[in-house]
């Protein structure tokens, strides 16, 4: 009956708030009759006092949980799903949520086992390093006080300060 209520061509913007209470509660007493139970069975099937289902049904002292509770009380609950709205996802949203999801699960890697491969990487770079300096270190035989001097000595400081950075 409510369901009907909500799916009428009942214009509810038009209506005070007083008049919608009314009328929903209107119609949860047809629903009630509809499914033959009396005030009394619907009191104590829904855990409230014979008074409070009167009250509601005249559209007085009518709560959200005594809505809820009646409702229950008559296995209508599914009327709440009028008041849940899906949330559309625009194209775009879309597309980055399916960026975001994983497609292939990954080790699970520990901290140490992290600063372990970065340690190795570390040295990794530092042997390159080296072997650069070695090689233009041969290559400056001839000329010892030169450019290419100078750039050696400044890898050198670089290759000192990348040791320093990793001992912390």
């Amino acid at each position: 009956m409510i369901l009907t209520m909500l799916k009428s061509n009942i214009n509810w913007v038009s209506m005070s708030d007083t008049a919608i209470i009314i009328e929903i509660c209107k119609n949860l007493k047809q629903l009630r009759l509809k499914k033959n139970m009396t005030q009394k069975q619907l009191a104590e099937k829904s855990g409230l006092d014979p008074a409070t289902i009167s009250r509601t049904e005249s559209g007085r002292a009518a709560t959200l949980l005594t809505l809820v509770q009646v409702l229950r009380a008559l296995d209508n609950l599914e009327i709440l799903d009028t008041f849940v709205q899906e949330t559309e996802v625009s194209p775009i949203q879309q597309l980055k949520l399916q960026q975001k999801i994983r497609k292939r699960a990954s080790p699970f890697v520990s901290s140490e086992q992290k600063k372990r491969r970065l340690a190795d990487l570390l040295d990794d770079d530092l042997k390159k390093d080296k072997k650069l300096i070695d090689t233009m270190r041969t290559s400056l035989v001839a000329e010892p006080h030169g450019k290419k001097r100078r750039l050696v000595d400044l890898l050198t400081d670089t290759n000192s300060t990348k040791k320093a950075n990793r001992r912390k």
